[in-house]
Formats: C-alpha cells, sequence, structure tokens
C-alpha cells in the first residue's frame, strides 16, 4: 500500500519506481516495512529511510481512511 501521509492521497508509481521498492522490501526480513522515499530534484525516486513497521504513528494521517485502505488491499471480508 502506498500512501502520501502528508496529502492523504493514494500514489501511482512508474513500474522502475516499483520494482526499486520491492527489491529494497525483500532486503527487510519481516512481515511488516516501511520504506520512506523521495524524489530528486531530477525526478529519479531515492529511498530515504527503511524500517521493520516499527514506527511511532501514522504522522497525522487520518487513521479511519488508513485502516479502510489496509482492508480493502488485504482484501478482508469482516
Amino acid at each position: 500500500m502506498l500512501i502520501n501521509y502528508w496529502r492523504a492521497e493514494k500514489l501511482t508509481l512508474s513500474l522502475a519506481d516499483q520494482k526499486l521498492i520491492q527489491v529494497a522490501q525483500k532486503q527487510i526480513p519481516s512481515n511488516f516495512c516501511t520504506i520512506d522515499f523521495a524524489r530528486t530534484a531530477s525526478g529519479q525516486l531515492i529511498i530515504m529511510e527503511m524500517g521493520d513497521g516499527q514506527v511511532s504513528g501514522l504522522q497525522g494521517y487520518d487513521e479511519s481512511t488508513f485502516y479502510k485502505s489496509l482492508r480493502k488491499n488485504l482484501d478482508l471480508d469482516l
């Protein structure tokens, strides 16, 4: 799931950008992880920080939107 927690909007990435994140994600031996990324002035995607999902919060992102999106992306029938 990709979110822009500064603007509370869903992101769409190119296949090359998705591949960069997928390769990085495989380096984290955890079922959950976070990857913060940014674009350089030239438009190149770079990874700023990676973690094993032990984050302190949603950084002001609306919790109900987060959990609705999580539920939708996990396709849970609750």
